[in-house]
């Protein structure tokens, strides 16, 4: 028998538990007083058929091979066939459309440097540590001075000409905050410089675009005299910029109509966006690195992000920049 027992204000009284079945087991009285006790029901209780290959159950009974009961058949549900990839003309369509490579538009790792002056071999040391490490680069950006020092040539050396001693793992693209020869020589071809299979300059001022990425880049330095000196110097006065240089990528950027993903340059922004105080303030760097033309070229090209250098590492990841949040912006330096 079963003790009387309470619970939760519920009485509970019975002489005898009834037999009951689940899942092909019987719980029954032990008469004797030793509790319940489990017995199989393999000769009482129906069975079931398994459903066979065309997804029939039949119900049979134990005392005959014949089936009293039959449900009705299941519909079988034919495999999933693996979506196709669209068409190439799809692809076409959609690139004609909306403007984008649909083929160069996968994510690259890009790797940033700033002032190397000269220290191929410790970019060289860099990237073979990343490779290595299964971290491979597509493509190096380098900004400030990259091959500046004197005192490095013998280094510089190696890594140039059509078959240079050295080569570097990852093609290397960078401008230069003050080398007046490469400056000059861009300036008047108004094309790349390229040092070897591996190294380019990119020039002075402009637009790009590698490996799917639309750089706009602006080598030499701010200096307020040079930068309103137009009337016979063109866009740079030695190493120094002028307002002729910014306009010539204002005009690029306008021509292709295309957003640009990274502005290259070699300076910072004099101010620069301040989520909290919701207006622009002074960077903690020193005033050397900082220009106001890049700041108005920076919010008047809304690149993805911003690459410059400041004599040590920076970064500001991606915020909305302006008291409207009208781009999305992220800063490295």
């Amino acid at each position: 028998k079963v003790e009387d027992w309470d619970e939760s204000e519920a009485h509970w009284d019975a002489s005898k538990v009834e037999d009951w079945d689940e899942s092909e087991a019987s719980w029954a009285e032990d008469t004797q007083g030793a509790g319940l006790k489990q017995k199989e029901l393999e000769s009482e209780a129906p069975k079931y058929q398994k459903y066979d290959s065309i997804g029939e159950a039949v119900f049979h009974d134990a005392s005959s091979a014949a089936p009293v009961a039959a449900v009705e058949p299941l519909q079988a549900v034919p495999p999933r066939r693996p979506r196709s990839a669209p068409p190439v003309s799809a692809l076409a369509a959609a690139q004609r459309l909306s403007g984008v490579d649909v083929a160069a538009n996968a994510a690259r790792k890009v790797l940033v440097v700033g002032e190397l002056g000269g220290r191929l071999d410790l970019l060289h040391w860099l990237l073979n540590q990343l490779v290595s490490s299964g971290q491979t680069p597509d493509f190096v950006l380098a900004t400030g001075r990259f091959l500046s020092h004197a005192q490095n040539n013998g280094i510089i050396s190696d890594y140039i000409g059509d078959e240079p001693r050295l080569s570097l793992p990852a093609p290397v693209y960078f401008v230069d905050s003050a080398s007046e020869v490469f400056i000059q020589r861009s300036k008047a071809t108004r094309m790349e410089i390229k040092l070897s299979k591996k190294i380019t300059f990119l020039g002075a001022c402009g637009l790009t675009e590698i490996q799917g990425l639309r750089i706009a880049y602006l080598s030499g330095t701010y200096e307020e005299e040079a930068f309103n000196s137009i009337w016979g110097s063109g866009t740079f006065v030695g190493s120094r910029y002028t307002s002729l240089a910014v306009e010539e990528i204002r005009q690029q950027v306008t021509q292709q109509g295309k957003p640009v993903d990274i502005l290259l340059t070699s300076e910072l922004p004099d101010q620069e966006w301040s989520v909290s105080a919701r207006r622009l303030t002074a960077p903690m760097v020193h005033p050397s690195h900082v220009s106001p033309v890049v700041r108005k070229l920076y919010f008047a090209l809304r690149p993805r992000y911003h690459v410059g250098t400041c004599g040590r590492y920076k970064y500001r990841k991606a915020e909305r920049q302006g008291p409207r949040g009208c781009f999305v912006g992220s800063s490295i330096s």
